[in-house]
């Protein structure tokens, strides 16, 4: 479809093509039906029988109505609906109904870039970094799909050289797995009507102008980190998008509720140790002794920091640990009584429970100090 053509989105065979289309979709006519006549669709749409055989050719062309002589004219396909439950898996956890399952990729461009202001601000790098930008055309059972503008901060890449990698059968996050370790966590989708543009119009086989669903996609690892920014123009004369929600059982909700509060205990312990053995220092004493700020569990040395061993927190996170520890065991009811003997104990009962409290920190983390609450002892690399 290289030549320059007259089949716009606003010409009135176009708009014709689009309501039969969407006949179809509603199931109005299923795959092996008869539609009207030509006499016929002239007369519900008020054009002309010349409009409606251009509308009837292009539905020919695409795949979606088959002509037979002496017969009539019949549906041979139903535009296809692309499930999308997984958006972490990429253009392959796509599931598709009414139409195969055959899907590929060609690859148009592979090539670095400087980010420019709007590739810096999505993918959180300096102006000027290099970016890595993969177009492909994503196909189903030969038909275009999707055009798919891919760009990835370099700097998170290993040194990946796409050039020799299997874009067109291949999973693009399969390989940012395999050779640069990042494993997506969270997704970010932006939806849209637009028309096509006319420098994609060729590759979806459709006609400038035509309405297409265009997607912002921003894909983050499991450390939050943008890495990849993603524009990609969908055809919607053949394709419909269905997105598809579960409601979370109580067990589910409840699982999430304690997860979300032992990573917040367990990002406040962290923190805590990471600054345990500078916490009497300044910001320029830090960047005197050590050179840097701290990025990983460190002993401390020296006398005044108690020779802290690595991954130890300080008492400022044991007394929030145990505060709501003792919160737990009387299920959030703290009554009069639980005030005086826990909260505000006297010398003996405070002994008493601050031991068994470390003993059950202990046993937590794993830890052998007596003290403070103690990771497992090694060196561990948050950022």
């Amino acid at each position: 479809m290289g030549e320059k053509d007259n089949r716009q989105r606003g010409s009135v065979y176009m708009n014709i093509c689009y309501q039969i289309l969407d006949d179809i979709i509603k199931d109005k006519y299923s795959v092996g039906d008869l539609i009207p006549t030509q006499n016929e669709l002239s007369e519900r749409f008020h054009v002309s029988r010349a409009t409606i055989r251009e509308a009837v050719k292009e539905l020919i062309r695409r795949g979606v109505l088959k002509a037979v002589k002496g017969k009539g004219t019949f549906v041979i396909t139903k535009p296809g609906e692309i499930t999308k439950d997984n958006r972490l898996d990429g253009f392959s956890g796509l599931r598709f109904r009414n139409i195969g399952r055959e899907v590929h990729s060609k690859v148009i461009v592979i090539e670095e870039i400087p980010a420019d202001k709007k590739l810096s601000n999505k993918l959180i790098v300096p102006q000027g970094d290099l970016i890595t930008h993969i177009r492909r055309v994503r196909y189903v059972d030969l038909i275009p799909l999707c055009v798919d503008d891919a760009y990835l901060a370099s700097r998170y890449l290993k040194g990946i050289d796409f050039h020799k990698e299997d874009l067109v059968t291949g999973s693009l996050y399969k390989i940012l797995e395999k050779k640069a370790d990042i494993y997506f966590d969270f997704v970010e989708e932006k939806y849209r009507a637009v028309s096509c543009p006319e420098e994609l119009a060729d590759y979806l086989e459709i006609s400038h102008g035509e309405p297409v669903l265009a997607i912002e996609r921003i894909s983050c690892d499991e450390f939050g980190k943008p890495i990849e920014y993603c524009e990609n123009y969908e055809r919607s004369d053949l394709f419909s998008t269905v997105i598809q929600s579960r409601r979370s059982t109580q067990k589910t909700v409840e699982k999430d509720i304690y997860d979300k509060i032992l990573g917040a205990f367990l990002g406040a312990a962290a923190g805590n140790a990471l600054g345990a053995v500078t916490e009497r220092m300044s910001p320029a004493e830090i960047l005197e002794k050590y050179g840097c700020y701290i990025e990983s569990f460190e002993t401390a040395e020296g006398k005044e920091e108690g020779k802290k061993q690595a991954g130890t927190v300080t008492d400022s996170f044991s007394q929030a640990y145990f505060l709501a520890f003792e919160l737990v065991k009387c299920n959030g009811n703290v009554t009069a009584e639980r005030r005086k003997t826990v909260f505000w104990p006297g010398p003996n009962t405070r002994n008493t429970e601050m031991k068994q409290n470390r003993k059950s920190t202990r046993q937590l983390s794993g830890g052998k100090r007596t003290g403070n609450l103690m990771f497992p002892h090694r060196k561990m690399n948050i950022i």
